[in-house]
């Protein structure tokens, strides 16, 4: 996923003209643990020595099905990031000529990014059958949620204004269904 993520940043050719950096310290000292035991899982799990604590014990069936429901998410990640094109960053950013993503998986969710790798590391868990490196990455993902998503929203607002909280009024933060998502994490 992290490929095809740089894929797409890649394709954004170009320094948007008044780009400003706009993320929160909060989250970088948060985020830095959780990314950085999501590399020793992974390499625990790459290793011959995988801890047997750590094992799931799912059936081959699980585990095929996990990989197929990853191909989809992987699949609605595409779709993603080819529709918010250069706004899309690793970096909460915003810049001159930026234009509200409000097409494609935008039109239902504010933040089909992160719901969709949310669910890519629900799906790796079933696919490996090991829930050290899916849950450190849905635990970052639930980290992002709480502390980085507010943070982007109150910045979107400040850039579109009136347009970014007609947006928040009539989309779901992370699932197209329910309102549950909306309710749990309150608007900017």
């Amino acid at each position: 996923m992290l490929l095809v993520r740089g894929l797409f940043a890649g394709l954004a050719w170009g320094e948007p003209k008044g780009r400003q950096w706009r993320e929160s310290p909060v989250f970088l000292l948060g985020v830095i643990p959780l990314a950085v035991g999501l590399v020793f899982s992974t390499f625990d799990y790459l290793s011959s020595t995988a801890r047997p604590w750590t094992v799931l014990g799912l059936s081959d069936a699980v585990r095929w099905t996990g990989f197929a429901a990853s191909l989809a998410v992987s699949a609605l990640l595409v779709w993603v990031f080819a529709t918010i094109g250069k706004a899309g960053a690793k970096h909460i950013v915003t810049f001159d000529d930026m234009k509200l993503a409000t097409s494609g998986p935008y039109s239902r969710v504010r933040h089909p990014m992160y719901g969709g790798f949310f669910l890519w590391g629900l799906t790796f868990i079933l696919f490996t059958d090991n829930w050290t490196v899916g849950g450190w990455w849905v635990a970052m993902l639930v980290f992002i949620a709480v502390v980085r998503v507010p943070h982007e929203e109150q910045v979107l607002v400040e850039h579109f204004g009136d347009d970014y909280r007609q947006y928040m009024r009539r989309t779901n933060r992370f699932l197209p269904f329910g309102g549950g998502a909306r309710r749990a994490f309150p608007a900017a």
